[in-house]
């Protein structure tokens, strides 16, 4: 029987850059809300490190999702430019 595979995970909803886990985790992806010119850089690091980039920049539109199938080693670190707002989804 085949079985069905469900992408869902927790949220941190960012209107600046912020570390949005402490530990490792899977990036499922982010969703841009709003954003005038925004971007976002999404790096493997515990803090606000940037030593470890998983994405280079990404130029936003809003109300589109992009997806990260990413597993991090130390913890999510998102990097915003300009003006914007995302939602990041990510599992443990």
């Amino acid at each position: 029987m085949a079985q069905v595979v469900t992408e869902v995970g927790a949220y941190k909803n960012l209107s600046a850059s912020a570390n949005v886990s402490v530990v490792s985790c899977k990036v499922i992806g982010f969703l841009c809300n709003t954003t005038s010119a925004g971007t976002v850089n999404l790096y493997d690091d515990i803090s606000t490190g940037t030593s470890v980039p998983i994405t280079g920049t990404i130029t936003l539109t809003a109300g589109q999702f992009y997806p990260v199938p990413a597993q991090t080693i130390n913890g999510l670190n998102v990097v915003i430019g300009g003006t914007a707002n995302v939602t990041v989804f990510y599992s443990a």
